[in-house]
């Protein structure tokens, strides 16, 4: 290789077999930006990086005195220009190092690299030229620990774990904070049976953690430090070889960014990508769209918006030249946290004394990456800080994971709900189920286990991956059957004591737990009514249940308790449950969240059905069953009135649409409710008489169809109510038991 001009480290220009500096003046700055580029260069390009402050003459002017110093000096007869662009007869060390690392070979890599791009090379009036030079070095730094990585783990893979401690230390020379690299080191210094120096690593580099960024290491480092210390075997950043093999999940190549590639421990090495194929397309078309540059994966916890958007990053990866990195949000703490991680992920060295956020904008400005920031939820209070990047750069994009909305007017939501249930089996919720239990149990017993079982168990969990993924890990103690009734009643087979597992994913109920408690009290008294009715809602009744009106559903929605479904809204069976044993805590609730469905109902039924035909009007099933349920409730409080004004129009529909048996009985209530109505009238009773017998016979047609005869019995209705939806399928159940008694 020829190089006449080298920019890898100091940078400097071979003249008459000798090296001479180039020294930090912007002629020489001129001269290094056209070695780099490695082709012709636009005069106005030229001018506006180096004087951009001035106008195009200016510039120009000082353009033409910079060219002509260079002509002057050693460097002349390098450079080659004519009217409109200027460019040299020599080659770089630029080229080669980029050929080196897209055909991944490292040694010739680590070889050409001497040192930073231009290092020490910096200039004052020139702020254009220091934010590319900036962005650039990133980028050579990047590709630079791409190698040093690949060859520590080539390395220890060849058992050379000498060589792999010293590649590792290599990377912590260039990066005292890069936490990949100090697991490298540590596993191979405990491969040399050196314990002592990974201990001295793991406390120098959790020291410089804390004093630098007032953090801590990651669960992963701690775990496997201690691991090590006292001897255990086997990597702990990856679960044990099973006996019975399962699909890998979407993680990213071997050569990835070693951030992209942490993403593997988070998911899950079982919790691979099922059933989502629609929304992992809908999000690369997200993200490649160039008007989008913010999205945000909205769910509640252990929905799988990590999962989802790992699948994702590794789809889109090509189309990022200059990276997909992941700043993990988790355990992060800090006024300027969200920055600081997102400047560590991105490779962009922090200066101390200096705030981060101005220094992280320099660094992503014109550089085509995709940063992912994780976990956002709990650092909201920093949203200002993504919209600093989305608005103050150009180039980055930005895909943040949360629990609730960033409320930025440049943010795109994609809600992420829960894997699909029911329909042709085995549906994806019960693929990833039976997945999770070829796992835990043995091969005989997973290919044994019911399809039938299995589905009810992901209708009862809502299709909520988390619950599925820990549910199946308790079958090989409570059997499938066991599992279905402990479900109905409690949380205890929704937990893990898994080690190499988040705190965070390990217990539905507290994840949702948390999520109560990041919600203010208005908003959690609105979820705890809102979950006493069963099924999808109606808007315009969730309003008046919720007590807080269209405000507090937007809240709610917000934060990814509701979801918008059509024109519906609707909640998650996991999170309905956790919102109703809330409400149970207080009688008050729930007589309160019926009280005003009883209201809405009272309005709503006189309004769209038709009392003689029961023709409906816009009345989903879901309506009828909360209508019904509202009914019992008043049947039980003596909500005369009310009943009255709905009893018609209500028990025309439900004849429509419910089972004969079950009208009947509905009817002969009414029948009760609407005599004691006519009784506290008094003489003038007419309307509640007149109601009494319509409905009497109503009941007397129903009771008819529920005649024992073959002839009645085969012109019974079949049952044509909606099943219960993934929504509010299982815990959330629907039908007359989920209603007050009636008296």
């Amino acid at each position: 290789m020829d190089v006449a001009v080298r920019l890898l480290g100091p940078p400097a220009v071979r003249v008459a077999e000798a090296w001479v500096p180039l020294r930090p003046t912007k002629p020489h700055a001129l001269f290094a930006y056209v070695a780099y580029r490695g082709a012709r260069v636009r005069r106005e390009e030229a001018a506006s990086l180096l004087w951009p402050d001035a106008d195009a003459e200016h510039a120009h002017g000082d353009l033409r005195q910079a060219l002509r110093a260079l002509s002057r000096g050693p460097f002349g007869p390098l450079v080659e220009r004519d009217r409109g662009a200027i460019w040299l007869t020599v080659d770089s060390d630029v080229p080669e190092f980029r050929r080196a690392a897209a055909e991944r070979r490292w040694a010739d890599v680590l070889t050409i690299h001497q040192g930073p791009f231009l290092e020490g090379f910096e200039i004052d009036g020139a702020d254009e030229f220091a934010s590319w030079l900036e962005v650039e070095r990133t980028a050579v730094a990047e590709a630079w620990r791409r190698a040093c990585r690949a060859s520590c783990r080539e390395a220890a893979a060849a058992g050379r774990h000498d060589e792999a401690v010293a590649f590792a230390d290599r990377l912590l020379r260039a990066d005292p904070l890069d936490e990949s690299a100090v697991r490298d080191a540590l596993r191979s210094a405990a491969a040399l049976g050196d314990r002592r120096g990974g201990t001295l690593r793991f406390e120098a580099f959790a020291r410089r953690l804390d004093e630098e960024l007032g953090m801590t290491p990651e669960p992963a480092t701690v775990d496997l430090q201690a691991r090590l210390s006292t001897g255990a075997a086997g990597p702990p950043d990856r679960p044990a070889a099973r006996s019975v093999p399962a699909p890998s999940p979407p993680v990213a190549p071997e050569d990835a960014p070693p951030a992209l590639a942490s993403l593997a421990p988070r998911v899950g090495h079982r919790a691979a990508v099922v059933g989502r194929d629609a929304e992992i397309a809908g999000l690369v078309e997200r993200l490649g769209d160039p008007d989008v540059r913010l999205v945000t994966l909205l769910g509640p916890g252990g929905i799988g918006k990590t999962t989802l958007a790992a699948a994702a990053l590794a789809a889109v990866r090509p189309s990022f030249p200059d990276g997909v990195f992941v700043a993990a949000l988790e355990d992060r703490s800090g006024a300027d946290a969200v920055a600081r991680s997102a400047a560590r992920a991105a490779g962009v060295g922090l200066r101390s004394g200096t705030p981060a956020l101005p220094q992280l904008l320099e660094g992503l400005d014109g550089r085509r990456l995709l940063l992912l920031l994780d976990g956002f939820e709990r650092h909201l209070e920093q949203a200002a800080t993504v919209d600093a990047v989305v608005r103050g750069t150009v180039g980055p994009r930005l895909l943040v994971t949360s629990r609730r909305r960033l409320q930025l007017s440049t943010e795109v939501v994609v809600e992420v709900g829960p894997l699909a249930t029911g329909g042709s089996p085995p549906s994806p919720a019960a693929r990833l189920f039976r997945r999770v239990a070829a796992w835990r149990l043995a091969p005989a017993a997973a290919r044994a286990l019911d399809a039938a079982a299995i589905e009810r168990v992901a209708e009862q969990l809502g299709g909520h991956p988390l619950a599925l993924e820990l549910a199946a890990m308790s079958l090989d103690v409570l059997g499938l059957e066991g599992l279905e009734a402990q479900l109905r009643t409690s949380w205890a087979p929704l937990h893990s004591d898994e080690l190499d597992r988040s705190p965070r994913r390990r217990d539905v109920h507290a994840v949702i737990e948390e999520t109560w408690r990041m919600t203010p009290p208005a908003d959690r008294a609105a979820w705890a009514r809102l979950s006493v009715l069963p099924g999808s809602l109606d808007r315009a009744v969730a309003a008046e249940v919720a007590g807080s009106g269209w405000r507090g559903l937007r809240h709610l929605l917000d934060r990814g308790v509701l979801w918008q479904r059509g024109d519906r809204l609707a909640m998650h069976a996991l999170l309905a449950r956790f919102g109703r044993e809330r409400a149970e805590e207080d009688a008050g609730v729930v007589d309160a969240a019926w009280s005003a469905a009883l209201g809405a109902w009272r309005t709503r039924v006189a309004q769209e059905v038709d009392p003689r035909t029961g023709r409906r009007v816009q009345l989903h099933g879901d309506d009828l069953e909360q209508a019904l349920g509202a009914w019992r409730w008043g049947l039980t409080r003596g909500a005369w009135d009310a009943l009255a004004d709905m009893a018609i129009g209500l028990f025309r529909a439900l004849g429509r649409n419910w089972r004969a048996p079950e009208v009947a009985s509905a009817a002969q209530e009414a029948v009760v409710a609407l005599r004691a109505a006519a009784r506290r009238a008094g003489r003038d009773c007419s309307d509640e008489r007149e109601r009494a017998a319509r409905v009497s016979t109503l009941a007397r047609s129903h009771s008819h169809a529920c005649s024992p005869s073959p002839r009645a019995t085969a012109a019974r209705a079949p049952d044509t109510r909606p099943a219960p939806g993934p929504w509010r399928g299982g815990w959330a159940t629907t039908g007359p038991s989920r209603w007050p008694s009636a008296p």
